[in-house]
Order: structure tokens, then C-alpha cells, then sequence
């Protein structure tokens, strides 16, 4: 399946739709419970408006979760790929990204996490363009303001805020504009949130607030979760390695578009641990830069086979978690 992924044919495309179909099939014999997080407006309106203890919303969750998945993992495949950041095209992104959800507790179904993975995936579009984009004000603008709306709904994702500046100071050189411009984006959703809270009366600054606090959401996890971790831990790792070891054959603008993403990496590792309360479905926010990086430890070894038996375990082991968990 690897080498099918490690070449420039479209027709990948559709094989990834029967991956996730093939995923996300036992699921709809028994539609799995949704879970929706209290912490940012996304949540509290979707709880709001959905009714979601329905048979009805359960399989309507799983199927939009299912597109949903395809399609994140088709953007963050071209996007990678259209900036150089391997050595030849190739799928493997797509198919690391939906083989890791496959492994999450808790993303087979529409989840706020998954929602905002979209979001993230075009602030990385945006930031791997910026080393000579022709116009870098409004990129640099369109990036604190998207992350300034993700926060918003999501509040364990505060921490991305440092990923706006670290940005500016990775890919560009230091121009006090730009950064002043980066804030103005940043200020401008809450500028207007805050602006509806008080011409309507409703104003309460602290509700948005993330709370900042030590937390551990892996002490609750079971034991097959803990087999799953670990081993996209050990498959990041060795995908670093491999990185590392190619790195010098590429260009600057490279390096630095790799350094921007690993930086995001270890954010989205740390989001789950700084913000009380926070569910186990935060990791899904880790899913797309996990991707980027295993994919170098699938893409560059000469022989696959090691690589090839780790995927397919991957693709059977979240099926096997499912009947487990059940």
C-alpha cells in the first residue's frame, strides 16, 4: 500500500475513500457516541441548536466526520506537496492522517477538534507561503485572524497564539508592520465578539477566557489507547529521523517551512496538558503535523516492508479498538 502512496496518481485519491470507507464502516452498525466540548462557542452552539442523542445525528455526525476526513487529508496532501516539503510528490500525508484518526479515540465522529483541524490545516497554507509571497500584510493579517477565530472557538487552542509570531519570526525578516499587523488580526474577532456582547447586554469577558491549568487527560485513557500513542510517538520519532537526515538537501525556504511546522508539532502536543478541562479528542488537533512528519519515515527508506506492516497494522488496530472499547 505504501508504494501505491509514495507515487503521483490520482488514482490514490479515490483508494482513500475506501480506506476511510472501510474505517468507518463497523461504525455504522453502532454509531459512536458524540462528545461535544463545553470549552469555546463552537461547542456550546453546536450543544445548543443539535440535538445530537438522535440515531439521526449520530449517523449524520459519522458520515459529515467521514467527507470531513477526506477532504482535510486531500488539502494537507496538496499543500505539503505543493511547497516542496519532500523530495517527490507523493499520497502518503493523505493516507498518515486518516490512519492516525483511525487510532484516536473518540475521531470517528464529528468532533469540535476535527472542525477546527480545518482551520489549522490553512493557517500551515498560509504560513509555507509566506517566505516570498507577493503580497505577505494580508497573509500575515488572514493568519492572526483565523487563529484569532479558532481560539474563540476553541479555547484549549490558545497556545497556537505564539504560532503567529513564531511564524513571522521563522519566515520573514523582522519589520515592526508586519507584526503590528499579525495583532490588529488577532484583536479583530474579539474586537467584534465583544462588540455584539455589549450592544446586546450579554457582556462577560471571563466566559471566553481559556483556563489556564496543569492538566493530564492521559490518565483515563485504556490500555489499547496507550498501545496507540506510543506508537505514533515511536513513528514521529523515527520520521524525525529521517527528516533529519534529508534536510540538508533542501533549500532554506524549506528548512524553514519544516521549522515552522515542528514548532506547531510540540504546541499541539502541549494544548492537551495547559488548559483545564480538556478531552482526550484534543489530540485530534496534532493529527496533521503527526502526518507531515511520519511521512518521512514511510516515504525515504529504501526498503518498506517494516513500514508497510506498521500501516496496515494502524488500519486494522483502530478497527480492533472499536470492537475492544464496544
Amino acid at each position: 500500500m505504501l508504494r501505491l502512496f509514495s507515487k503521483k496518481n490520482t488514482a490514490n485519491v479515490m483508494l482513500l475513500f475506501i480506506i476511510g470507507l472501510v474505517i468507518k464502516l463497523p461504525f455504522f452498525f453502532n454509531p459512536p457516541t458524540i462528545y461535544l466540548s463545553d470549552e469555546g462557542l463552537l461547542g456550546l452552539w453546536m450543544k445548543k441548536y443539535i440535538i445530537i442523542d438522535t440515531l439521526t445525528t449520530q449517523y449524520i455526525f459519522l458520515c459529515s466526520a467521514y467527507f470531513l476526513t477526506i477532504i482535510q487529508a486531500i488539502q494537507l496532501n496538496y499543500i505539503v506537496n505543493n511547497q516542496h516539503l519532500y523530495l517527490q510528490y507523493n499520497y502518503l500525508p493523505a493516507l498518515a492522517y486518516v490512519l492516525i484518526l483511525n487510532v484516536l479515540p473518540n475521531a470517528q465522529t464529528l468532533s469540535v477538534p476535527l472542525l477546527i483541524n480545518t482551520g489549522l490545516i490553512t493557517i500551515f497554507a498560509f504560513a509555507l507561503r509566506l517566505y516570498n509571497h507577493t503580497n505577505p500584510r494580508a497573509l500575515i493579517y488572514n493568519i492572526g485572524l483565523l487563529l484569532s477565530v479558532i481560539v474563540l472557538l476553541y479555547k484549549p487552542t490558545y497556545l497556537f497564539i505564539i504560532l503567529a509570531f513564531a511564524i513571522l519570526f521563522i519566515m520573514r525578516p523582522f519589520r515592526l508592520t508586519e507584526w503590528i499587523i499579525a495583532c490588529l488580526g488577532l484583536l479583530t474577532p474579539y474586537y467584534f465578539w465583544y462588540a455584539y456582547l455589549f450592544l446586546t447586554e450579554q457582556w462577560s469577558m471571563a466566559n471566553d477566557l481559556p483556563n489556564i491549568a496543569l492538566y493530564n487527560p492521559l490518565s483515563s485513557i485504556n490500555i489499547y489507547t496507550s498501545i496507540a500513542c506510543i506508537a505514533l510517538l515511536c513513528l514521529a520519532i523515527i520520521g524525525f529521523v529521517y527528516w533529519q537526515k534529508n534536510s540538508a538537501r533542501m533549500v532554506i525556504q524549506i528548512r524553514k517551512s519544516w521549522a515552522v511546522l515542528l514548532l506547531a508539532l510540540l504546541l499541539s502536543l502541549l494544548i492537551p496538558f495547559v488548559h483545564y478541562p480538556t478531552q482526550f479528542s484534543t489530540f485530534i488537533l496534532c493529527a496533521p503535523l503527526l502526518a507531515i512528519v511520519i511521512t518521512n519515515g514511510w516515504l525515504y527508506p529504501r526498503k518498506k516492508i517494516l513500514a508497510s506492516i506498521v500501516c496496515w497494522l494502524l488500519l486494522f488496530y483502530g478497527i480492533f479498538m472499536y470492537y475492544v472499547n464496544d
